[in-house]
């Protein structure tokens, strides 16, 4: 009996110390925790830290998911059943050339719902794209009842760029998004390479400009040959002129595999809507071409070439034709398709199978003097008027087609 009331004041004793010392550590702590310089405040500060932490990565992987749904690549499933998306499945897409230099995207085969808004964007492969960014906004004509871009000039920049072109179409509603189609591969379209590639183009002692209608932007600084030579072979000028569909077929393989009497390769203008060379006392480009050797009352071709700059951007070519008249005052080149172009002396053209295009073999240089009859001087008027009409054409274009 003794034994067990020792023990337990033993054990009485020993509580209590042990409540002493609790006691003294709680003071302790409270007392460095007024310091703020305590273990386990440090530790609870710590952890309330991380806490706060994955909170946030929580609520930021919540507004990525939100802003996915409304402005990514896709919808959540549950929006994804709870919305009907317009139907694609019979769509066609087709990449078309603006009048000058733009393009556009025509969506056909498909029935636009009234509250969805529709963004197009293009790719260089057949994958989803990165909805992140802005796509390219799409209209709806009622009148052709198709889905329009109506950026021409921003589409313009990515097909000048030699690459695959493929379309996906975001579909965004009040409930949230989704892309509704995607790796669409278009089909190019062809690129005028005659007369009708050529704009407000003219050639004169004084000033030169040559405008193309290739498909570019100004954001693409471009190189272009410019190849000058005389027509020697009349079976190509009258094929053209009896409105023969292989004549200018013609005349392009002849420009191609003619020397020309000149031939560089030069910086098309900065920061211009159309792929041009514009030089002479009216531009910023003062030095002009000189066409040496060139003869009165002949023939002559222009052939362009956009360089493709080592596979960066689509090459295309083109050529035209015109005829010269010289007097003292100078040189002028009247384009086909010019009001001031006009046959004549087709037949007296000698053909003589020399196709440099140069001063040598049976080929005449044009006296350098026209009689004085009043001809020379209303010759100069022209070529002066052409280039003013050349000028005032072109600045009309840049008017209405920036």
């Amino acid at each position: 009996m003794k034994n067990k009331v020792l023990k337990i004041m033993i054990l009485t004793i020993l509580v209590g110390l042990m409540f002493a010392n609790f006691n003294n550590a709680q003071a302790d702590t409270e007392k460095d925790d007024s310091k703020g310089n305590t273990i386990s405040t440090q530790a609870q500060t710590e952890k309330k830290t991380a806490t706060i932490e994955e909170e946030e990565k929580e609520k930021s992987k919540e507004i990525a998911t939100i802003s996915e749904t409304t402005d990514g690549d896709e919808t959540t499933e549950e929006s994804k059943d709870n919305t009907e998306w317009t139907d694609f499945s019979k769509a066609k897409f087709t990449l078309k050339k603006n009048n000058g230099t733009t393009a556009t995207i025509e969506i056909s085969g498909i029935t636009p719902k009234e509250d969805s808004v529709y963004d197009l964007y293009i790719t260089s492969n057949g994958n989803k794209p990165d909805t992140k960014e802005p796509g390219f906004g799409l209209d709806y004509d009622k009148n052709t009842n198709t889905l329009k871009t109506f950026s021409g000039y921003q589409i313009a920049e990515i097909v000048e760029k030699n690459q695959d072109l493929y379309v996906s179409v975001l579909e965004l509603t009040t409930k949230g998004s989704d892309i509704v189609v995607y790796g669409k591969k278009l089909d190019r379209y062809a690129e005028p390479k005659y007369n009708d590639a050529f704009f407000a183009t003219f050639m004169t002692e004084d000033a030169n400009q040559i405008v193309m209608n290739f498909t570019h932007s100004d954001k693409n600084d471009r190189k272009m040959q410019i190849k000058i030579g005389k027509i020697t072979d009349t079976s190509i000028l009258q094929k053209i002129k009896n409105n023969d569909a292989s004549g200018f077929a013609s005349l392009m393989s002849y420009a191609k595999s003619n020397n020309g009497i000149y031939n560089q390769t030069v910086d098309s203008d900065k920061k211009s809507s159309s792929i041009q060379f514009c030089a002479g006392s009216y531009y910023d480009r003062k030095e002009s071409i000189n066409l040496k050797g060139l003869e009165n009352k002949a023939y002559y071709y222009l052939y362009v070439k956009t360089d493709d700059e080592n596979g960066k951007f689509v090459s295309n070519e083109a050529v035209t034709l015109a005829i010269s008249s010289i007097n003292s005052e100078g040189y002028g080149l009247f384009f086909y398709g010019n009001e001031r172009f006009a046959w004549e002396g087709i037949g007296e053209v000698a053909n003589t199978g020399n196709n440099d295009g140069d001063n040598n073999g049976d080929q005449t240089v044009a006296p350098s003097k026209l009689p004085q009859t009043g001809v020379g001087y209303f010759v100069a008027t022209v070529i002066g008027l052409v280039a003013l009409v050349g000028i005032v054409s072109y600045k009309q274009y840049r008017k209405y087609n920036f």
